[in-house]
Parts: C-alpha cells; structure tokens; sequence
C-alpha cells in the first residue's frame, strides 16, 4: 500500500517532467508591431515618462 502511494506521485512527476521538456525555440524577436504597442502603453501609463529619454 505505501508503495503504490510512492509510486504514482512518482509517475506523475516523471511524466510532467518528460512533457515539459521540447526544443521550441524561445529566442524569436518580437514584431515591430508588439514593441510599438508596449512603447505606446508605457509611455500612456507611466507619469515619468518625461524624465526619461527616448
């Protein structure tokens, strides 16, 4: 009974473990229309924006 209490959080953790791992290439750049989208709301919602140089 102990065992199979130790086994299945086991497999589980070993499954989610093997499902997570994939070679998807994380390094892309976003679009120019993402960053003027952030520029935009950054320079909306910030008040120090002024402070700041471009």
């Amino acid at each position: 009974m102990t065992r199979k209490f130790f086994l299945i959080p086991m497999f589980a953790f070993l499954f989610a473990g093997l499902i997570s791992c994939n070679n998807d290439d994380d390094n892309s750049t976003p679009s120019a229309s993402v960053n003027d989208f952030i520029w935009k709301a950054m320079n909306y919602w910030y008040y120090w924006q002024t402070d700041v140089p471009n």
